[in-house]
């Protein structure tokens, strides 16, 4: 079911997937025409704290689009690596891979200690977030859903810091 879904079918999020044999073995070929990834997208630059929270609602639009079709989320690459971005359009894409099988620990450990390594310090809210996001994904019973809904509290915060600075000027 899972090979047939991910072959057959334009999954929004996901990079488009064939499936290839060479000697008789199967490998799972992924289109990453005119895309880059994530570290090459950010070897010069920081994330902020907007470049944060547009990159986890797109793994969350990812996440809920695989549900959709019926498959198993943690079965998407984490991996800064191998996680691609559209370069015209900044489209975030995510690898699936059928046979990966990880905790959530180990799933989000790379992306957490990427994203650490390349958030701007200087800005508070991109820190928090970062940190958080470090801290709880090390939990056992993490959910994705649940940090969304930190996140979203977090731009309320900086709306809200905004709007006030906005005023006082």
């Amino acid at each position: 079911y899972t090979l047939k879904m991910i072959t057959c079918n334009t999954i929004p999020g996901l990079l488009d997937c064939k499936e290839r044999y060479l000697d008789n073995t199967q490998y799972l070929a992924y289109d990453v025409t005119s895309k880059k990834t994530l570290d090459v997208e950010y070897a010069q630059k920081k994330l902020g704290f907007h470049d944060l929270v547009e990159l986890f609602y797109s793994i969350h639009r990812i996440m809920q689009t695989v549900n959709n079709f019926l498959l198993d989320t943690k079965k998407i690459h984490l991996n800064p690596s191998y996680m691609y971005k559209d370069i015209e359009s900044e489209e975030l894409f995510c690898i699936y891979c059928p046979e990966k099988d990880e905790e959530n620990r180990e799933r989000f450990r790379l992306l957490s200690d990427f994203l650490l390594d390349k958030i701007d310090h200087k800005d508070e809210h991109a820190v928090n977030l970062s940190y958080h996001f470090y801290k709880i994904s090390k939990e056992d019973y993490f959910t994705f859903d649940s940090f969304i809904g930190f996140m979203e509290r977090e731009l309320l915060i900086e709306q809200a810091e905004e709007q006030r600075i906005y005023m006082v000027n």
